[in-house]
């Protein structure tokens, strides 16, 4: 029975990390077609990623006031309506 349970283990994990393999390299595929700007900044936050000492995440301080803000939204409740987000949503990355 431990065998059994450790192999379904194992398996489940196999699956999880090939899962997680195939996102990145559907989204990499994805940046591949992106202007050289925003490939070289995919870059550099992979690089910071892959850099991980086991300290979390540091945001840029340029994007901290952003996420700040959409916070201070978000406790007002003041939502984007969902024509705003459609319309973004379809807008093209190039």
């Amino acid at each position: 029975m431990r065998a059994l349970v450790v192999n379904t283990l194992a398996t489940t994990i196999f699956l999880a990390m090939f899962g997680m393999m195939k996102a990145l390299e559907n989204a990499i595929e994805r940046v591949k077609l992106l202007p050289e700007e925003r490939q070289a900044y995919a870059a550099h936050v992979l690089e910071q990623i892959a850099a991980d000492n086991g300290t979390p995440f540091q945001v840029p301080a340029g994007h901290r006031v952003a996420i700040l803000e959409g916070l201070a939204q978000a406790e007002r409740r003041e939502f984007a309506s969902e024509d705003a987000v459609n319309a973004i949503l379809r807008k093209p990355w190039a």
